[in-house]
């Protein structure tokens, strides 16, 4: 969404007119049966909705500030206990570039208003490369039972190759106004952090959503990351080889504790596989019918199940 206006993208395959009802998030329809003739956006065949009272937005503000950085990209959003909505994100003059860093914007709960963006970390924290660069940032906040940190998860890359790139994990227990222990990742075997979306917690296990190259380098697939000391360690689970590779996984949980991940794919649809462990193993990807042009996908169990 766009204030009141909606642009729906769907894969090169839709050719003809499509028919769309738009549901608010209790499921009531707020525009039924629209129909729109397709046009060409590039890869992508675009649907244009036009305007339309659309009482599921409450509020629309651009947080982040263009004339300090081109572009800002792969947001990630966590509330703190005092429920406080903190923001971060990537932004530099353009995805891969030297000086993409860790912004982070808040929402004080008790006032009301957004602060300014305040520079988190910068890839010379790391890395002294002029083609260093920062990416994907991932918060989560632990619950007070595992020690009610909040975690940040972001990435270093020496070059414009993601499949370089070394994770690392910033914690604080202020709710986000001062980072500690900002270490790599990489200093346990073969891990990286989270891709795009958060970890899960099931019975003190973080299970964390990650991809990247294979521990031999020949090839990249979705792998998950587990800790068992409120990720403090972190150790690498491998999932069987298969021709329908995943990309940046989401997981959700079941009332079970049935673990469900899903990915995005090249092949056209979202790609899913369970763990009925906790996490130690995952069954073999197989394709969902939910249609999926290669494009980043986030699933969240909601509070009643």
């Amino acid at each position: 969404p766009r204030g009141e206006y909606y642009v729906v993208t769907f894969p090169t395959e839709f050719k003809e007119t499509v028919s769309v009802d738009f549901l608010d998030m209790s499921g009531k329809i707020i525009k039924e049966n629209w129909i729109s003739q397709p046009r060409e956006t590039g890869r992508n065949k675009c649907f244009d909705a036009g305007s339309f009272h659309a009482p599921l937005i409450e509020d629309s503000k651009l947080l982040f500030d263009s004339s300090i950085r081109a572009q800002y990209h792969a947001s990630t959003i966590a509330e703190t206990p005092e429920g406080d909505i903190l923001i971060a994100a990537m932004g530099g003059k353009k995805e891969g570039a030297h000086d993409s860093c860790i912004w982070l914007v808040r929402h004080t709960k008790a006032t009301g208003t957004w602060s300014i963006q305040e520079m988190l970390f910068q890839p010379s924290d790391h890395d002294d490369s002029e083609t260093s660069w920062c990416s994907n940032p991932v918060l989560y906040q632990l619950p007070e039972s595992a020690g009610g940190d909040l975690l940040l998860f972001y990435k270093i890359s020496p070059d414009s190759r993601y499949g370089h790139s070394i994770g690392y994990l910033a914690r604080s227990s202020d709710g986000g106004h001062t980072w500690k222990d900002d270490w790599p990742l990489s200093d346990m075997a073969n891990v990286c952090g989270p891709c795009k979306n958060p970890p899960v917690m099931i019975g003190g296990r973080l299970i964390s959503p990650a991809a990247g190259p294979q521990p031999d380098g020949t090839d990249w697939l979705e792998h998950y990351e587990i800790s068992d000391d409120n990720g403090y360690t972190w150790k690498r689970i491998n999932v069987p080889k298969t021709s329908l590779k995943g990309l940046q996984p989401t997981l959700i949980v079941h009332e079970d504790g049935t673990l469900q991940s899903l990915m995005r794919t090249t092949w056209g649809r979202v790609a899913t596989s369970f763990s009925y462990d906790r996490g130690e193993t995952w069954l073999s990807n197989t394709a969902l019918p939910l249609k999926n042009n290669n494009t980043g996908i986030c699933a969240i169990t909601m509070k009643d199940g």
